[in-house]
């Protein structure tokens, strides 16, 4: 059994941000190989399929491709959330990330990426590039209500 342990960011009193951990998740393995590994990661630990508004989850992952934390990065209404380049870069930093996946819930449950949710992306990816930091992967996952 392993552990994923998830980071919030918090002001010290001299004003510089540092992430702590906010929640601990047990999971078989905190390795992903692919696609399949992070959704299962996505689906069973995190439970991103139940939030009722949108929510960009980031995976950091070192050289191994072992998770070294994860954060939540914004959260939104029930049809948009707001990607923010530089907030992601700076967790991706302070995490120690040699790579990362973002993911991020669709409420009503389409699967499918928005034009919105493609610029958005490139947006990261060219600019967690420009870091040293690889973009693996952007898995939408849809979430359903009970009703």
């Amino acid at each position: 059994m392993a552990i994923i342990r998830e980071y919030k960011a918090k002001l010290e009193e001299n004003g510089l941000m540092l992430l702590k951990e906010s929640e601990n998740y047990k999971t078989e393995d905190k390795r992903i190989r692919s696609t399949s590994d992070a959704a299962r990661i996505l689906l069973d630990v995190f439970e991103l399929g139940k939030e009722a508004e949108e929510n960009l989850l980031c995976i950091c992952m070192n050289a191994q491709g072992q998770i070294i934390g994860a954060f939540r990065s914004c959260s939104g209404s029930a049809t948009t959330s707001h990607f923010d380049v530089g907030g992601i870069a700076k967790k991706c930093l302070l995490l120690n990330a040699v790579s990362c996946i973002i993911s991020h819930n669709h409420p009503g449950g389409t699967c499918y990426p928005s034009d919105a949710d493609i610029d958005a992306t490139k947006r990261v990816k060219e600019g967690l590039k420009l870091i040293g930091i690889n973009l693996l992967d952007h898995i939408i996952i849809p979430s359903y209500s009970n009703n």
